[in-house]
């Protein structure tokens, strides 16, 4: 149980992490259309390959986690997301911003397919608690990125340190996660033939629930700092602070659901 524990432990630090840069790009999003010379409206197509980049990191990563050690891809996508995020202050055009966002995005999408699919194999029995617990912590770690963006450019005196603050904050998680060994793939993964046919309608189902409720999810979390910025409603730390609060109350939903 203790190295189970442990595990668990590596799998929420990570998911924490994903909520970190998740979270991160809102706030950002006047500077970053200041840094590349576009307007919001041309920004917003970062949105869009990241979350391309989102899919197809979802769909590789469930190929890759059946055949390869756990924890080494998790670390590696942990490395890929805090190199992508050390990248985005410097991206000069949307173009290149958005090819870092892409990348950036398939480590987020493999990683989070790895950590719910790691914990299952984790917990056979008695997994719920744990995977709403995984999931909370995503929530705390984006409940805490504007803050921390809100921080570091006051800090630093640019948002380019808080992406390099971010990616610091990432490494060592990924670092923690390597040094673990990896729980063995589960049997009926390695059955390569293993027929869906019979569970179609049930995940054409989940599947809509998902794009809806992850779609708003991410669409509103991403956009209510900057709506806010150009209506007037908030200076820049009190739209942090309620970028914050929407993340807030996500995450004691969640937590409400461990018992």
């Amino acid at each position: 149980m203790p190295g189970r524990f442990v595990k668990s432990l590596a799998y929420f630090a990570a998911y924490t992490a994903l909520g970190l840069a998740l979270a991160s790009l809102g706030p950002t999003l006047p500077d970053l259309a200041r840094l590349t010379g576009a307007s919001l409206s041309t920004l917003s197509t970062i949105f869009v390959a990241r979350s391309a980049g989102y899919l197809v990191g979802a769909v590789i990563g469930g190929r890759l986690f059946d055949r390869i050690p756990g924890h080494l891809l998790l670390a590696g996508m942990l490395g890929t997301m805090a190199i992508c995020l050390a990248l985005v202050p410097i991206s000069h055009s949307v173009l290149l911003l958005a090819a870092i966002l892409f990348v950036l995005g398939w480590g987020e999408g493999g990683l989070d397919v790895g950590g719910n699919t790691l914990l299952v194999w984790l917990y056979p029995t008695g997994l719920a608690p744990w995977m709403n617990a995984l999931h909370f912590f995503f929530g705390v770690g984006a409940l805490f990125s504007p803050l921390i963006v809100t921080f570091a450019i006051d800090a630093y005196g640019s948002f380019a340190g808080a992406y390099w603050l971010l990616a610091a904050l990432i490494v060592p998680i990924g670092l923690f996660v390597a040094i673990q060994p990896s729980p063995p793939i589960a049997h009926h993964a390695k059955n390569r033939h293993t027929p869906l046919r019979e569970h179609r309608t049930d995940l054409l189902i989940i599947g809509g629930l998902l794009f809806a409720a992850v779609g708003a999810e991410i669409g509103f979390g991403n956009w209510i700092y900057t709506y806010a910025i150009q209506q007037n409603l908030a200076d820049t730390a009190s739209a942090a602070v309620l970028t914050s609060t929407y993340w807030s109350t996500f995450t004691v939903g969640r937590l409400a659901g461990i018992p």
